[in-house]
């Protein structure tokens, strides 16, 4: 189930990531990617806050698959770093195994 979550998210989240960069790049033009810049200041912004809110011992926690939906699959889903955030962050908690790198 958790999939669909991050399915349903990452859609939810990609729509919106189009949308805001769209609109900047009518509103302020094309020569520098200013829609990538703010979705991904933006997302890591909304990563950090609902994340920190929403956490088990946070003011308002939530259910591990609304976290899941939010931070992996919306905020996946509008900017590109969300989901390298969020395991760095269990693994720095010890909630996790140690992220796997292919390079040296």
């Amino acid at each position: 189930m958790i999939y669909l979550w991050v399915f349903l998210g990452s859609a939810l989240g990609g729509v919106t990531r189009y949308w805001v960069s769209s609109a900047l790049a009518r509103r302020i033009g094309e020569t520098f990617p200013w829609g990538t810049v703010i979705v991904n200041i933006s997302g890591s912004f909304l990563v950090a806050f609902f994340g920190t809110l929403a956490a088990p011992q946070g003011s308002f926690p939530v259910s591990p698959d609304l976290r899941t939906f939010v931070m992996v699959g919306f905020c996946g889903g509008y900017t590109t770093v969300s989901s390298r955030r969020s395991i760095l962050h269990a693994t720095a908690n010890g909630a996790g195994p140690p992220p796997i790198s292919l390079s040296r």
